[in-house]
């Protein structure tokens, strides 16, 4: 996934501090529900304003949004307004749809398969990393806070190549 980092004891203890344990378990689950139940409806409407106003600037929205709403998360200053931003951001994630759509549209039907293998390939790989980038911040005991910008910073990386994407 994008953001490895769902719902931590830290942000529990933050925000919520005297709480039950039931009580993390549901604020937890309801969290990670908003960011997939909101991810299907994004991919949807990206790809439906795709179509009508051009791929190219709605993989660059979505790819920007996605960023913007990780990093949000940082500075997220209760578990209500964390949880809203993950809405938004499983809706942004949706959006990226459209960037695999704008590339594979270039392709002939024999480079099809590959490309696609790649992209898909490169995904796992990206999430690895985003993994990776929590993991290593859980080590140094950096916090979630840390953990949530680092992740955003490495999402905003694919920003770098606005311009070299051809438009459909």
């Amino acid at each position: 996934l994008f953001s490895p980092i769902f719902f931590s004891n830290a942000m529990e203890e933050e925000w919520f501090p005297d709480s039950q344990p039931e009580a993390v378990k549901q604020r937890s689950a309801l969290a990670s529900m908003l960011l997939f139940a909101c991810w299907g409806p994004g991919s949807f409407i990206f790809s439906a304003l795709g179509d009508a106003y051009g791929r190219k600037p709605l993989a660059y929205a979505a790819l920007s949004a996605t960023a913007a709403f990780g990093a949000l998360t940082a500075i997220s200053p209760s578990f209500y307004i964390y949880a809203l931003l993950r809405a938004l951001l499983g809706f942004s994630i949706g959006g990226l749809t459209v960037g695999y759509v704008l590339v594979v549209e270039w392709l002939t039907p024999a480079e099809n398969s590959r490309v696609t293998l790649v992209l898909n390939v490169g995904y796992c790989a990206f999430t690895l990393i985003l993994i990776a980038v929590a993991a290593a911040g859980d080590a140094l005991s950096l916090g979630w806070r840390t953990q949530q910008a680092a992740v955003a910073a490495v999402l905003a990386l694919p920003l770098c190549l606005v311009g070299v994407a051809l438009e459909s």
